[in-house]
């Protein structure tokens, strides 16, 4: 399966309406895709919910709990001898990192 083929079915499974979100379809493209290659790290590759939107009271919440602003979209717990993990920010074309990120 090629990447563009994963890349219009990644999303299309999801029992929910078609999200129109680029950067989440890129998101689940990728995630799939390593997913496929890598089945023996497939559990080692997870997002960080990061950019939903909630209440204030819930916000705080999950604030208490040790979320960040700023925080990866992925992480990898993979380690090698310089790192131990890899974090990947997602952006769709067009958009850059922002300082905090």
């Amino acid at each position: 399966m090629t990447y563009e083929e994963m890349k219009s079915k990644a999303c299309v499974a999801s029992s929910r309406s078609k999200p129109k979100n680029e950067e989440h379809k890129i998101q689940c493209s990728c995630v799939s895709y390593f997913r496929l290659k890598y089945p023996h790290l497939r559990n080692m590759l997870f997002a960080v919910p990061n950019a939903a939107r909630r209440s204030a009271r819930n916000g705080a919440y999950m604030k208490d709990e040790g979320m960040l602003p700023g925080v990866a979209d992925l992480i990898l717990l993979k380690s090698n001898r310089f790192y131990g993990a890899l974090c990947v920010e997602m952006k769709k074309p067009g958009e850059y990192q922002r300082p905090v990120q």
